[in-house]
Formats: C-alpha cells, structure tokens, sequence
C-alpha cells in the first residue's frame, strides 16, 4: 500500500494509476496530501523509474508536490534468497517532503493447505540528505515491513507497519492488469487507489 517493496518492474513495462489514500505532507506540519496520482516503468533491467503527484483538495487551488523515485534490483527471488532491492524516493526539488534512501526485501512463503504469503522487510534512511541537500521531511525512517496473503486468486489481505502507521487493506486484481486496492491508513482512514499495467 505505503511502504517499498522489492518488486521492481520487469524491463519496458509500465503502471499509470491514482486514487485516495490518507497521506501528509510532513509530519511537524501534518498537512494532508490525500489525492495522487503515479506512473511507474521499467526503464532497463532491474532499474524502475517513478513520478507521482500528490495534492491535498484534488483541483481546488491545492499545491502540488511532485516525488520523483528510483528502485533497482539487487538480487532475485530465488527458493531460499529473497528479493531485495535498493531504492530512493523524492530524491530531487527543493523542499523534497517524502524523501528516503532505503533497502528492502521481499519473500514469498508456502504454507501447508494456505496460498502464498509474501513478506517485505525494510530500513529507511536520511543518508540522501548528505547527497544532495536537506529534505524537507521523510518517510519511512528506520524499519518498515508488510505481510500479503493470497486469499484467492484475484484477492489478496495486506497488513504494513511504513515506520509510523499500522495500515490494512485488500487488494483485489485482474490478470496482472488491473489493480485496485482499499487501505485504512493509520487504522482509521478510509482510501482507494487502482492502477493499470501494460507492455510499452
């Protein structure tokens, strides 16, 4: 929902999408920035470039903050190595209010009588600061994590901690094309974001 995962995407692959889910725009300030909308493409092997636009009233007179992140893959999944991937988020601009280096890894687990269940284990660091200049605000300082659980084949029960709020949600899902997925931020914000994905 929140939190990085070391899924990267596959080379000249592309997702567009956009929807609600309870964000802020710093957290001394706790701005609202509620509304975004992103585009994400493979733009060579294990290397993922993404832009997303997050406002706070859609359309009405609301500034916009533009977050511009890079992810690349550092190993693949195998049966007993887990994904993991290295990536930064917000990491050019001026005020820079979502920005994170970070290093996170992903596994997918098999229970006895249950679908698979995928695992995301993640830190997050201010270390970009030292590279550029100071960011405005961050996210996901120090450890973060989610759990997925394939309840049926086009549905799947999510549940992260992004280094400050327990967040749930469903993600229901459509040939690998379609995606739309419900949260409750923080237990107690109600969003939906769906995205669509498709060969470039």
């Amino acid at each position: 929902m929140k939190v990085p995962t070391a899924e990267v995407a596959e080379f000249g692959r592309g997702t567009i999408g956009g929807g609600y889910a309870a964000d802020f725009l710093g957290r001394d300030t706790r701005r609202p920035r509620d509304w975004s909308f992103f585009a994400t493409v493979g733009l060579v092997p294990r290397v993922e470039v993404g832009l997303r636009l997050t406002y706070g009233t859609l359309f009405l007179k609301s500034t916009t903050d533009r977050v511009f992140c890079v992810k690349c893959l550092l190993t693949r999944e195998t049966h007993l190595i887990p994904a993991t991937a290295l990536g930064v988020q917000d990491m050019i601009g001026i005020e820079k209010n979502f920005n994170c280096l970070y290093v996170v890894s992903s596994k997918k687990l098999g229970f006895v009588g249950m679908e698979p269940v995928r695992l995301h284990v993640g830190y997050g660091t201010d270390w970009w600061d030292y590279i550029t200049s100071k960011a405005n605000a961050h996210r996901f300082i120090g450890l973060f994590g989610g759990v997925e659980i394939r309840a049926a084949p086009f549905l799947s029960l999510l549940a992260e901690y992004d280094a400050d709020d327990v967040n749930l949600g469903a993600r229901f899902s459509y040939k690998q094309i379609l995606t739309v997925t419900f949260n409750l931020v923080a237990m107690k914000h109600p969003g939906c974001v769906a995205s669509l994905s498709f060969s470039l």
